[in-house]
């Protein structure tokens, strides 16, 4: 008879893998670029699972985080059991920095930046002390005014939220190189009804990047900061997020890039959900409410009738 076990593969490499059973064992490999979740069907029984990556005959082997298969696997069970590969440790000489954080503890923030803040704002002072307590005490900013358990707009049970460095070898906000140049921009929707936020991001990227490079003031992914700014009502706002994301798997759950390096469309989307109290707040708008939000410009509607 066989179990069955969904894995998922966080750690962007191939990896081994090891069911455990009292009477031996039952290896397996699984490609970075595998499904997520992965279904394998193994032997029931088994009583633990470990893993290591598959990368230059690695000795260390993992156990992996809260699964012990107690009791043990079977066939019997009406859901699959679910793996995830993850860590936050150094592995042959390889940083990682996948750990949920869902829960984590928010960062103490004066009241003050609450509401509205940024450079050359009354509030400045606030926000550089904010820099400095986290500089001081070598910790990432975590936004508590933003709970991400209430933005989950799937019909998953529930989002894991990560930073970029979880999910991308070499995370940006903007491409470099040839890749800058480029008028085709790759970002897609996500799980989630704002196809006229998207579009409007596509646009401003494709026609006028400048307007969307002062949306994002200011980046900084040692303190998990990330500083963003809208017109609404006419006057432009400050929006401070954290940088962590919404995820399934190891891939970003709302807006995101082709190119899985890129994190200026998912940082954007979130600032603006957070403007507008959620990622459910921006579910069903129109492209020329975002224009005007993203570019402080007045826009309106051409119609176009095609005469033959």
């Amino acid at each position: 008879m066989s179990a069955t076990v969904d894995v998922e593969n966080w750690t962007r490499h191939d990896v081994q893998f090891r069911f455990l059973y009292p009477e031996g064992m039952a290896p397996g490999e699984l490609k970075r670029n595998a499904p997520c979740p992965s279904k394998m069907k193994v032997p029931e029984g088994a009583t633990a699972f470990v893993w290591r990556i598959k990368k230059d005959e690695n000795p260390n082997w993992i156990p992996t985080q809260n699964i012990s298969f107690d009791p043990p696997l079977s066939a019997s069970s009406s859901e699959p059991r679910r793996v995830v590969l993850k860590f936050s440790l150094k592995i042959g000489g390889l940083q990682e920095d996948a750990a949920d954080l869902t829960s984590a503890p928010p960062t103490p923030v004066s009241q003050k930046l609450l509401d509205t803040h940024g450079p050359g704002s009354k509030t400045d002072a606030s926000y550089k002390e904010l820099i400095d307590h986290l500089q001081k005490t070598k910790s990432k900013f975590v936004d508590g005014s933003f709970d991400p358990t209430k933005q989950n707009c799937t019909t998953r049970e529930s989002l894991d939220w990560v930073r970029p460095s979880a999910i991308s070898r070499s995370p940006k906000l903007f491409p470099k190189g040839d890749a800058a140049e480029a008028l085709e921009v790759d970002l897609r929707q996500g799980n989630i009804g704002n196809c006229w936020f998207v579009a409007t991001l596509a646009m401003l990227y494709s026609f006028d990047r400048t307007l969307l490079y002062n949306l994002l003031v200011e980046y900084r992914p040692k303190l998990g900061i990330v500083l963003c700014r809208f017109c609404k009502e006419g006057e432009w706002q400050y929006v401070l997020i954290d940088d962590r994301l919404p995820v399934v798997g190891s891939r970003l759950c709302y807006a995101h890039h082709e190119d899985r390096d890129l994190f200026w469309g998912p940082f954007l989307e979130k600032a603006y959900a957070k403007l507008h109290g959620g990622y459910d707040q921006i579910i069903g708008g129109r492209i020329q409410y975002a224009a005007t939000d993203l570019t402080g410009h007045f826009s309106e509607n051409v119609r176009i009738r095609l005469v033959l």
